[in-house]
Order: structure tokens, then sequence, then C-alpha cells
């Protein structure tokens, strides 16, 4: 079944793709070991955003939820791409553009779109994205004629949904490595300033 925005048009995810992620990442859970490490096979969900006209994914497992926007509060002096900080349950994030740290050029003004949470602990970083599109794990290798336009160093694969699991013909995404696509962000960051 295709996962598919809610036709309404106030930033919210539809009540299906909500019910995927959630139910992908307890599948997850469900599937850890008794000593708490997860199975090689439970990592392979991928989270696949848009972030203007593109596709990115990265493993459901690196995001701790998906939320809705909400402006952040500014930081002067911030790095580029870094829109300011943001609270969800009395946690404290950075917030980055994924399009930013991408190589796209910065939005005039971001005021919408769906934030990702993700489970770094020190700084935490939450990602701002323009849409969460679906939850996948039947996925295949790409050709690299349909590579993204924005294709920097932290993409480690291109990859496309495998036939038959309702996503769009085709349409391919980029699989991101979060330890190179946050690297700006954490080898700038000094201890005492880290939330």
């Amino acid at each position: 079944m295709a996962q598919e925005r809610d036709a309404r048009d106030d930033g919210l995810l539809a009540e299906h793709t909500v019910q995927a992620i959630l139910d992908a990442r307890t599948a997850q859970l469900a599937r850890r070991g008794d000593g708490g490490a997860a199975p090689q096979d439970s990592s392979d969900a991928l989270l696949v955003c848009a972030v203007g006209a593109e596709l990115y994914a990265l493993f459901v497992d690196q995001v701790s939820a998906v939320v809705t926007w909400r402006a952040p509060s500014p930081v002067p002096g911030s790095l580029p791409g870094v829109l300011g900080l943001i609270a969800d349950k009395a946690v404290t994030y950075n917030l980055a553009d994924m399009g930013v740290l991408l190589g796209m050029p910065a939005p005039d003004r971001r005021q919408d779109g769906m934030l990702l949470l993700l489970r770094h602990q020190r700084p935490r970083i939450a990602l701002a994205v323009d849409r969460v599109e679906r939850v996948t794990s039947t996925y295949q290798p790409a050709t690299e004629g349909d590579r993204p336009a924005a294709a920097p160093d932290a993409m480690t694969a291109f990859m496309r949904d495998e036939a038959g699991n309702g996503a769009e013909p085709g349409r391919g995404f980029a699989l991101l490595d979060m330890n190179l696509l946050l690297k700006p962000l954490l080898e700038t960051t000094t201890k005492p300033g880290a939330h």
C-alpha cells in the first residue's frame, strides 16, 4: 500500500504513515534479543524523506521520533544549516536543515515540514525535511542515471523500492551515511555547548 500524505496541507503526516513508522519501530524492538542488542537484520527498514525534489533515506533505528514542524529558537553565530534549538519532551535538540547539510541552497525561511529527532546522544540533533514519504524494507540498488542532483559524500548508495510495495515506480532514493552527513555539526560542537 502506498504511503501518501494526508490530503490536508497542514504539515501533518497521514494516519497510515504515522502508523507505518510506529509499526516498523515496534517490530524492530520486538526482534531484540534478551541482551538488548538488535539482531543483524533488524535495522534494514529505511525512512524515506523528501528534501526539495529529491528523496533521501536513513535507517529507521537512527530516528527516535518524527514530529511536526515547530519554530526553533535561533542561536546567534550558529553554523550554516543550523536553524536553532527545539525542545521535545523536555529534551533540547539542535535543529539542522537536511537540505543545507546535503549542499542545497538554504531556504529563505523554513516554516513547515517534518522533524526527525535522531538517536544521536551528544549533541542531540533534529533534522528538518520537507516530507516523510514512507518506511520501506524492500529495496534494491538503482541505476546510476537516476542519482539525485545533490549527491554528497554522505550518500552511500542509490536505492529504489522493489516492485509491488506500492512505491512510485522507478523513483529512487539516496541512502545516507548519517555520520558523514552530521560530521560538520559534530566537528564544531564542544562539550560545554552540547545539548
